[in-house]
């Protein structure tokens, strides 16, 4: 396995595969970052810290494929998530032993990071490569899109839906029903009460309000 990350979350998402997966040895699992300067060559002076796709490919050859993300922002784990699978890659979902999952009609998809304390409940839709940060509530019937980022103490109501590329910052609420578009990104602390369009900055708690467009995700 590969952890796509080395910085803060990586350390947070590290703990929790190995809480949920304590056979992880140094041998078998790595981390990858091309772009940070100064840093170690193992990660927590253990697992080897990849700095080329030379390296990548070298690790699939001979192992495992899976990898996972432990980054944030939703253009990040878009991009690398093409660039490891360009690579031969599998994109692996890493979920916390203290997350609950509601079995009845709920599918979360490849790649998504499940975060510690996080509640899901009955028929919601996480989709691909999406981050649940820690303590994040989604309740019934919410659809979120692929590579969306919501960051820790978000809460979710009723029939929400959430579009692909999209960031909830820490502390959102969305009151039922609401849908925001693609691309979007809700301020921490926000309470987003109405229907928010694609590639919209979004802040205030009561009423939020769209401040700024935003350019489109560049796919």
């Amino acid at each position: 396995m590969i952890v796509i990350g080395a910085g803060w979350f990586a350390k947070e998402l590290y703990q929790a595969m190995v809480f949920n997966n304590p056979e992880f040895k140094n041998e078998n699992l790595f981390f990858f970052d091309n772009v940070s300067e100064n840093l170690p060559n193992k990660f927590l002076g253990k697992y080897k810290i990849l700095r080329t796709t030379d390296e990548v490919r070298e690790v699939f050859s001979k192992g495992s494929n899976e990898f996972c993300l432990g980054l944030s922002t939703p253009k990040h784990r878009y991009k690398l998530t093409n660039l490891f699978e360009q690579l031969g890659g599998k994109l692996t979902s890493v979920i916390s032993a203290s997350a609950y999952i509601d079995t009845l009609d709920t599918n979360v998809g490849d790649g998504c990071s499940v975060m510690h304390g996080t509640f899901i409940s009955c028929n919601a839709s996480i989709g691909r490569g999406t981050l649940l940060n820690v303590n994040s509530m989604i309740a019934h019937d919410v659809t979120i899109g692929e590579f969306a980022e919501i960051m820790p103490g978000v809460n979710i109501t009723g029939l929400c839906h959430i579009g692909n590329y999209t960031s909830l910052g820490t502390g959102c609420i969305l009151t039922p029903n609401v849908k925001i578009g693609n691309n979007c990104v809700i301020a921490a602390g926000s309470v987003v009460t109405k229907d928010i369009p694609d590639n919209s900055l979004v802040v205030g708690i009561m009423p939020s309000r769209v401040v700024e467009k935003l350019p489109e995700f560049e796919l």
